[in-house]
């Protein structure tokens, strides 16, 4: 199971479950953290639920590009990211990168993804394994964001089906009614 399956987790710290496709998974999760999912906000609320949007690559900053102090080699490559990621999205970025294999070390600094390397190691190979490693926390955000879409919609209604009971249960005892009238019917 990738990290992007499990990030469909919803609750639960050693078992959970996912969805995939429309069929329930049962799995354990030891070895994810409770921060690393759970809820915080996502983004605005719409009447559909949440919004998420992509985050992609958008472009190499060559002004905040620069040598790491000390070293003879490395550089702190920063590149533009059209957003901000939220904190849900960058967890699964750092474990996907760890997933994809690659040597370098990445930071996410803001709307900055920085990545700690010689600059000749940057090659369109590599970039093209970043815009990848992107692409699948989009992938598995999304996921998560849908799953909390989901579970605000379930505990809304169970909220309104509740109030219906009390309601229900109010109703019933005819208030503002003579007393004789509940005798009689009861």
């Amino acid at each position: 199971m990738t990290w992007s399956d499990a990030f469909c987790v919803m609750r639960g710290l050693q078992a959970a479950t996912i969805v995939t496709g429309a069929v329930p998974v049962s799995v354990n999760v030891r070895g994810l953290h409770q921060e690393d999912y759970m809820m915080t906000p996502l983004m605005p609320r719409t009447g559909a639920g949440f919004i998420a949007p992509d985050i992609h690559i958008e472009r190499m900053n060559t002004d905040k590009t620069r040598k790491v102090i000390g070293s003879g080699v490395d550089y702190q490559i920063f590149f533009d990211l059209s957003s901000t990621p939220a904190p849900e999205w960058r967890t699964i970025f750092f474990h996907e990168w760890k997933e994809s294999g690659s040597a370098h070390h990445t930071e996410l600094d803001g709307p900055f993804l920085v990545v700690h390397c010689p600059l000749t190691a940057m090659t369109p190979v590599e970039l093209a394994k970043l815009e990848q490693t992107v692409a699948t926390a989009n992938e598995a955000y999304h996921c998560f964001a849908q799953g909390e879409v989901t579970e605000v919609a379930r505990r809304e209604q169970e909220w309104k089906q509740e109030r219906n009971a009390v309601e229900a249960v109010a109703s019933a005892l005819h208030f503002g009614e003579p007393a004789t009238a509940h005798r009689a019917e009861g």
